[in-house]
């Protein structure tokens, strides 16, 4: 099905028609309880645009870091980035291209299995890319036309968002938020049936096996349904297609004022789209206590137990972890009597400690509980965090503090006959509050 076909089947027409009008006249309003606890509020898309929030970290060439998290600071990185990814797929860089490509999941918070991904296809990389954007461009979304696609989802939509005018990111978010103003439309129009054209597949969120509070990224109800999306690229990329083309229809049929182009529109979905679950409050102790202890960390978990599954890297033990941003630590359940808890500054002071002594060589985990004791341990990653603070168990927990660090694109790792190796892929924070912000980007 061609642009025009798809735009001119009578439902398409009826929806864009009803939306244009929710975005300059709106009606609809949403709010939410995020995973820590904070509370949401939408009075239309407009002022979802104006709460934007992301916060971004990512290292350009030469250590150069860029961050932030308002809107206008998203909209200058993916500029930059896009501009360089456009450099190198002109030039034929594979690696280059490759490199700028992982850039964009860092800022996307989508490096696990994308960026590896990205490198073990390395080769031929620059024209697979260019030719995927062609597909994507020609007006044609129909799965055939798009046979050249072969890897496609919530971080590869945010490569070719860059790269295809008009095209939009269709991630989980933007794509349940999409949904539920379908959902909406069908109820207000008394439709029990979604049409086939606006069924919108949707993605779920992604979060630990207990999470605190559920996140809902499907508005499927009763005989309204969303098929649910999974690790099919072409069809993911079909209605990534269709997505462009309705949102784009909208906002020029709106003559809207308030967003100046189809990129501010979705990330008013974007944060729209976060949780569908309506909002009921509840309660949160919130104390103010410096020191984590023991009855601390229970409330921590009471509170946001969205752990996360991860496992040592030589002998492949399981633990799991959060990022607890009211408490401003690392929490580790290695399945101890008591957790592993290394707040942002101590965070901190052991990236500049390893900075400081190793730059970005290679420098070993060196945790070794009868070589920390009698101060014969060689200088490394455990023995920077024992002079943090002296507590083999504490120092111990290095093994499974690295795999996290890894994950944070912080530590990069080789594994030596005898050891494991780590080095800092990045220069480490000049501020308390900028490793905070780091460590953040995995507690949404």
């Amino acid at each position: 099905m061609r642009k025009d076909q798809y735009l001119s089947d009578s439902d398409v027409i009826e929806f864009v028609v009803w939306f244009s009008s929710e975005i300059t006249e709106p009606k609809l309003t949403h709010c939410y309880e995020k995973s820590n606890g904070s509370i949401v509020k939408f009075n239309s898309l407009i002022d979802a645009l104006k709460q934007y929030e992301w916060p971004f970290r990512f290292t350009g060439p030469g250590n150069k870091e860029f961050k932030g998290k308002g809107y206008k600071e998203s909209e200058q990185a993916l500029s930059y980035l896009a501009n360089n990814l456009r450099l190198a797929l002109d030039a034929g860089n594979d690696n280059e291209a490759c490199e700028w490509a992982c850039r964009i999941m860092k800022w996307g918070g989508v490096t696990n299995g994308n960026a590896s991904w990205l490198r073990d296809h390395v080769n031929g990389l620059a024209t697979e890319i260019l030719t995927v954007k062609s597909a994507l461009n020609a007006g044609e979304e129909g799965v055939q036309a798009l046979q050249s696609v072969r890897r496609f989802n919530s971080g590869m939509t945010k490569v070719y968002s860059l790269l295809v005018p008009g095209f939009i990111i269709y991630d989980s978010r933007v794509a349940a938020a999409l949904a539920w103003f379908v959902n909406e439309w069908c109820e207000k129009t008394d439709r029990k049936i979604v049409p086939t054209l606006l069924a919108f597949p949707c993605m779920p969120a992604k979060e630990g096996e207990n999470p605190r509070i559920r996140k809902s990224r499907n508005p499927s109800n009763g005989t309204r349904e969303f098929p649910q999306l999974n690790n099919q690229a072409r069809v993911h990329a079909q209605w990534n297609i269709r997505a462009s083309w309705l949102l784009d229809a909208c906002l020029n049929h709106s003559n809207s004022i308030q967003f100046n182009n189809l990129r501010e529109l979705e990330a008013a979905l974007f944060m729209w789209g976060y949780n569908l679950n309506s909002h009921e409050k509840t309660e949160v102790d919130r104390t103010s206590d410096v020191e984590l202890d023991e009855l601390a960390v229970s409330e921590v978990i009471a509170r946001q137990p969205d752990w996360l599954q991860d496992k040592t890297l030589s002998k492949k033990k399981p633990f799991q972890w959060i990022f607890d941003v009211e408490r401003d630590a690392l929490i580790i359940d290695r399945g101890l009597k008591d957790r592993d808890i290394f707040t942002t500054t101590h965070i901190f002071i052991l990236l500049h400690q390893l900075y400081d002594e190793f730059g970005h060589e290679w420098f070993p985990l060196a945790n070794n509980v009868q070589t920390l004791e009698d101060g014969s341990e060689q200088p490394g990653l455990g023995k920077a965090l024992y002079s943090i603070k002296p507590n083999t168990t504490y120092a111990q927990a290095s093994s499974q503090l690295a795999p996290i660090l890894m994950r944070y694109e912080i530590f990069d790792w080789k594994r030596s006959s005898r050891s494991n190796q780590f080095r800092l892929q990045i220069t480490p924070p000049s501020s308390i509050a900028d490793m905070r912000m780091l460590l953040a980007q995995v507690a949404h």
